[in-house]
């Protein structure tokens, strides 16, 4: 389903890596055992996939909801209470009902989607609002699901409530108002971070309203904690190792190269996994991060490559190809038979996996250490694995580099200083 391969241009050597990976093995039994105990530890998250009662919740209210109809589902959120969410929609081929995201104040964007709501329940037509916040207390997401709350009340005054979804924690300030309200509520526990929750309600309620196959999904991410447990898989643990030793030799930028349109977002995704995760003082009191970034090939050849191909030694890149996509174009063999005779009478698959190879090739060339992944097609499963795998080496990167990867209180910054200008 899935190859990963880095075993001739890593650039870190076997004996290196061997110590590296028996050195984590007491982690990944702590992380086995912790997930025995659900959702009260640290590494809460690992049970999300598991968790049949959730599961089965997450079914039913869709069920529900689908009974009104809705042409489209607003999500309300920000970071992880949607960055997983919309990785998948625009990696899948879904056909569910249209989905849309609200992630920033900014009044323009938000003016443009509520244009659209309001022509659709003018039309007659209904939405549905999902708010995702764990805290409660994100003024993004606060500032938005009032203006979006005032405007569904007034299409909807008898039964605006039955539109709405709250995904939250237990003892949140959302929480009181959907209490309140008797507004449906999706709870989030509280061990489980944002950027660890997409296989939680905060993901799967607008997942699978949206038409993605969640069984299929979590059957990849079960897969993916089963088999690095057991040690048939062990692509996270590796994966880990790596990053740790190439930013021990200086490349404190990890860029993920898809080779792929519809993953982009998986690399917004894994931005703020890797962000909120690794960048913090360490248990030394030292500074440690590795910045993420994201290419897409073939288009970001064209714009970053030299830099990539000739600049600082200073980066550790994630290949990522696709073997099998869902369409097949051909190009015409008699149409300019000139014009770039090459590509005369092959497939678009073929010259995307041509410029890949390529791309490789000259880094292997200049000495780039680079993993690559390649999926066998983009599925609901190979997405569950694909995204529980990260996750899981991002669990284990934070036992290398000495950092607690399940927090992020520097974020609280900029909100306590956003909190005291609106204040003034």
């Amino acid at each position: 389903m899935i190859k990963f391969e880095y075993q001739k241009t890593a650039r870190v050597a076997s004996d290196i890596m061997q110590k590296q990976i028996i050195d984590l093995k007491p982690e990944l039994a702590h992380m086995h055992d912790a997930l025995q105990k659900q959702y009260s530890s640290e590494f809460a998250s690992l049970y999300c996939p598991f968790d049949q009662e959730m599961i089965a919740q997450v079914k039913q209210l869709v069920s529900v909801k689908l009974r009104l109809q809705p042409a489209m589902l607003v999500v309300v959120g920000i970071g992880g209470s949607n960055l997983g969410t919309q990785a998948i929609v625009k990696a899948l081929d879904v056909q569910g009902i249209d989905v849309l995201f609200i992630d920033t104040v900014d009044p323009d964007q938000l003016h443009s989607i509520t244009l659209k709501i309001e022509q659709l329940l003018t039309a007659g037509k209904e939405i549905l609002i999902n708010v995702v916040s764990k805290s409660g207390t994100t003024t993004e997401v606060a500032a938005n699901f009032k203006i979006l709350y005032a405007l569904i009340k007034t299409y909807r005054p008898t039964n605006y409530r039955n539109f709405i979804v709250i995904t939250t924690g237990k003892e949140s300030e959302l929480a009181a108002i959907a209490e309140e309200e008797g507004i449906d509520m999706l709870e989030v526990p509280e061990l489980v971070g944002g950027r660890y929750s997409v296989f939680s309600a905060v993901g799967l309620f607008p997942l699978l309203l949206a038409g993605v196959n969640i069984d299929q999904l979590l059957i990849g991410a079960r897969n993916a904690i089963e088999n690095s447990f057991n040690g048939v898989d062990n692509t996270a643990v590796t994966s880990a190792v790596l990053m740790n030793e190439n930013w021990k030799n200086g490349c404190v930028v990890h860029n993920f190269f898809f080779f792929a349109t519809r993953l982009e977002f998986l690399g917004k995704w894994y931005r703020q996994l890797m962000g909120e995760s690794i960048g913090k003082e360490n248990e030394e009191g030292k500074a440690v991060g590795i910045i993420p970034m994201t290419s897409i090939g073939s288009v970001d050849l064209h714009s970053v490559a030299q830099l990539y191909l000739a600049g600082p030694h200073n980066i550790y890149t994630s290949f990522v190809t696709v073997t099998n996509f869902d369409h097949h174009i051909k190009i015409p063999a008699t149409i300019f038979p000139n014009l770039d005779s090459m590509a005369n009478g092959k497939y678009l698959t073929e010259i995307m996996h041509a410029i890949s190879k390529g791309t490789q090739q000259a880094y292997i060339d200049r000495l780039n250490p680079f993993c690559s992944y390649t999926l066998s097609a983009i599925n609901s499963e190979t997405l569950g694995w694909f995204m529980q795998m990260q996750m899981i080496q991002m669990m284990l990167l934070g036992k290398l580099l000495r950092v607690n990867p399940f927090t992020q209180p520097n974020v609280e910054k900029y909100k306590i200083r956003t909190r005291e200008i609106l204040g003034e």
